[in-house]
C-alpha cells in the first residue's frame, strides 16, 4: 500500500476515498494519524492512477473511471 493523499481530517480522508472509488481504485483509510494527517493508500499497482484522480479532484476536474 502507497499513500496517495494526507488528509487534515476524517471527512476529507473519507471524500479522497469517495473519489478513488468512484474512479475504479479499491482506497482505504489508515487507522493511525501521523504528523496530525490521515492517510488515504492505494494498492501500489494502481498509485499513478491514483495520484491523477486525486489532483484532477484537487483541480476540481470531473474524473473518468479507467
Amino acid at each position: 500500500m502507497q499513500v496517495v493523499y494526507r488528509a487534515k481530517d476524517q471527512a476529507d480522508a473519507e471524500s479522497a476515498r469517495d473519489v478513488l472509488v468512484g474512479a475504479g481504485i479499491a482506497a482505504h483509510i489508515a487507522d493511525q494519524m501521523v504528523a496530525d494527517m490521515i492517510r488515504v493508500q492505494v494498492d501500489n499497482r494502481w498509485l499513478d492512477h491514483a495520484r491523477r484522480v486525486i489532483a484532477a479532484w484537487l483541480n476540481g476536474k470531473q474524473v473518468r473511471k479507467n
